[in-house]
C-alpha cells in the first residue's frame, strides 16, 4: 500500500474529532507527518528490539501515557 493512500485531510481534524493515531513503524510514522500520533516499533520478526521484554513494556507504557494525555486533553477541550 502506498504511504499516501488514505485521506490525510480527514485525519488533520484530529483535535476536533477525538481520534488518536498510533503508527506501527517508521513508514507509517512518515505517512502521518504533520498529524499528531505516537510511534511504536514495527511488529516484525526482524525487529530485534522486540526480543527485549523490558523494551516492549517501556514502549507500551509510553503509548498508554500518550493515549491518556490525549484523552485528558480532549475532555478539557469539550
Amino acid at each position: 500500500m502506498s504511504l499516501y493512500r488514505f485521506n490525510r485531510e480527514s485525519m488533520l481534524t484530529v483535535d476536533s474529532s477525538g481520534d488518536v493515531y498510533v503508527a506501527l513503524g517508521n513508514n507509517a510514522s512518515r505517512a502521518l507527518y504533520g498529524i499528531p500520533h505516537f510511534k511504536l516499533p514495527h511488529p516484525s520478526p526482524k525487529n530485534r528490539k522486540l526480543n527485549d521484554k523490558e523494551f516492549i513494556a517501556s514502549e507500551l507504557q509510553k503509548c498508554y501515557s500518550y493515549l491518556k494525555e490525549r484523552e485528558c486533553a480532549l475532555s478539557v477541550e469539550t
